[in-house]
């Protein structure tokens, strides 16, 4: 009887650790890569309605997969990054932190005539501050504490 809880308890944690249908993992995230186009503040809009936010990156392992993925897909993605608030000081939307670990292109953040404050991943790796009313795929994430299983 105490296999059978045993067990029974190691599938339900399983079964909590997967993300849904479209969602890919990374150690205690879930991330969806878009099949659509939005400017970056309707892209994190769409992100919420999926429980989620624009991804953000806290480290080399969490950015080397995601400009993984950005480089398979071949086109560039909005996540969470901007400096809307101040210009310079780049934050995260989820979270309002500061960059504790960032990853720019040479010459980036630029800030190209002034307007340039939301960050994308480009197929070329490396992070780039772009016009957030350009319109890319985006990349939304959320803890597995949020992914409820349904079923």
């Amino acid at each position: 009887m105490v296999w059978l809880a045993i067990t029974f308890h190691i599938v339900l944690l399983s079964a909590a650790a997967q993300c849904p249908s479209g969602w890919m993992r990374h150690e205690d995230s879930c991330y969806h890569f878009s099949h659509d186009t939005e400017p970056w503040m309707l892209a994190q809009e769409v992100c919420k309605t999926f429980g989620g936010t624009l991804a953000d990156i806290t480290s080399q392992k969490e950015d080397v997969f995601l400009q993984n993925e950005v480089q398979r897909l071949k086109v560039n993605h909005w996540v969470g990054g901007n400096d809307l608030m101040n210009e310079g000081e780049w934050q995260w939307i989820n979270t309002n932190e500061d960059f504790s670990y960032t990853n720019w292109k040479v010459g980036e953040p630029n800030s190209r005539a002034h307007n340039e404050n939301c960050l994308d991943l480009r197929v070329i790796p490396g992070w780039n501050d772009e016009r957030c009313d350009i319109s890319q795929f985006y990349i939304c994430e959320k803890s597995d504490e949020d992914v409820s299983i349904v079923g």
